[in-house]
């Protein structure tokens, strides 16, 4: 019987232990899209994109299309190619690449 508790502690632990390694690693990785997210929100001022730096919120929290028609009076189509455009311009003059 004790063999038996003690193995579910150590499974237990071992279960908590790799739960708290994943949030540490998450918060890096979130750290990090945050500041790739103000470097870009720097670039959208500094050429002027200010339509697109608006978009960004509603983008990040995948607004739906209705609501970004209805927030900012365009189509949704004409919404996001105008953001992805912008957000591309935005990452060279950032020096941020996705490849």
């Amino acid at each position: 019987m004790a063999g038996d508790s003690r193995r579910r502690l150590d499974v237990e632990l071992f279960a908590e232990t790799l739960d708290a390694l994943e949030d540490q690693y998450d918060f890096v990785a979130d750290l990090e899209r945050k500041e790739i997210v103000d470097k870009l929100a720097v670039q959208l001022d500094v050429l002027k994109l200010y339509r697109v730096k608006e978009l960004l919120p509603s983008m990040l929290r995948d607004a739906g299309g209705r609501e970004m028609t209805r927030d900012f009076g365009q189509k949704l189509n004409t919404l996001t190619t105008r953001f992805y455009r912008g957000m591309r311009k935005a990452a060279v003059a950032a020096g941020i690449s996705w490849e």
